[in-house]
C-alpha cells in the first residue's frame, strides 16, 4: 500500500472553498448496502468475510468512479494508521477500532470512499467542501448505481434496502453537514441551538459521529 500517497494527497472536501464555506466545513452523504443472501458481517466468519472482499474489489474494478482507487486492507495496519483514516473520516471510528478482517476503498481525491465490513457490507461515503449535499448526494448515488450493476444487493418491495440496523432500512441514507460554529460556544448559546434541532427532524453529533461530543 502507498501511505505515503495517501498521507499527501490532498482531501478536498476539508478546503475551506465550498459554498458557506466560512461556517460549513463539509457536506458528507452516507450508503448502507448489503449483498443479497449474505450474513450481515458479524455473523460471517473469516473465509466468507474474504469472499465477499473479492466480490465488492471485483465490483469496483467495472465502477468507474471507483477503478482507481486505493484499497487498504485493514488487517495489515498499524493502530495509528487506522487512526489517520479515521482523522481523515475515511473510516468510522469503529473501523479504526480492530484490524479485523475490512477493508477501504479510496477515490481520488479522498471524496469517495467504501468501507467493506462495517456495520454492514458496505458503508459508501460521498463528501463535498462547503454546503453542497446534492452534489454529495449526486456523487455517492452514481457509484452506488454502478456498483449496483455487478452487485445484488438485497432489497425488499416493501421496506427498501435491508440493512442490519433498522433505522437504516429504506433508503439506508444518511446526510450530514460539519460545523465550525465558535461564537455559539463562546457567547453560551451552542446547547440552546442544538436542543432546537430535535423538532426539526435533526440530530446533532460530534466530530467523529454517534457517541462522540458535538462540542
Amino acid at each position: 500500500m502507498n501511505w505515503e500517497g495517501i498521507f499527501k494527497e490532498p482531501h478536498v472536501w476539508l478546503e475551506a472553498s465550498g459554498p458557506s464555506g466560512d461556517v460549513v466545513i463539509s457536506s458528507r452523504v452516507r450508503l448502507a448496502r448489503n449483498v443479497v443472501d449474505v450474513p450481515f458481517p458479524a455473523r460471517l466468519n473469516a473465509e466468507g468475510r474474504q469472499k465477499l472482499i473479492d466480490q465488492v474489489l471485483n465490483a469496483s474494478r467495472a465502477a468507474p468512479t471507483l477503478a482507481s482507487a486505493h484499497y487498504i486492507n485493514l488487517t495489515d495496519t498499524k493502530k495509528n494508521e487506522r487512526q489517520f483514516l479515521m482523522e481523515r473520516h475515511l473510516i468510522s471510528p469503529e473501523m479504526a477500532a480492530e484490524n479485523l478482517d475490512r477493508g477501504v476503498l479510496i477515490g481520488p481525491g479522498q471524496e469517495v470512499t467504501l468501507m467493506i465490513h462495517e456495520e454492514d457490507h458496505l458503508r459508501l461515503q460521498s463528501f463535498t467542501a462547503g454546503l453542497a449535499l446534492k452534489e454529495a448526494y449526486a456523487k455517492a448515488d452514481r457509484v452506488d448505481t454502478e456498483l449496483g450493476e455487478n452487485l445484488p444487493f438485497a432489497f425488499d418491495a416493501e421496506w427498501g434496502y435491508c440493512t442490519r440496523c433498522p433505522t437504516n432500512i429504506g433508503t439506508g441514507l444518511r446526510a450530514s453537514c460539519l460545523f465550525y460554529l465558535p461564537a455559539l460556544i463562546i457567547n453560551g448559546d451552542i446547547d440552546r441551538v442544538l436542543d432546537g434541532l430535535a423538532p426539526m427532524g435533526v440530530t446533532a453529533r460530534g466530530f467523529y459521529g454517534e457517541r462522540s461530543p458535538t462540542i
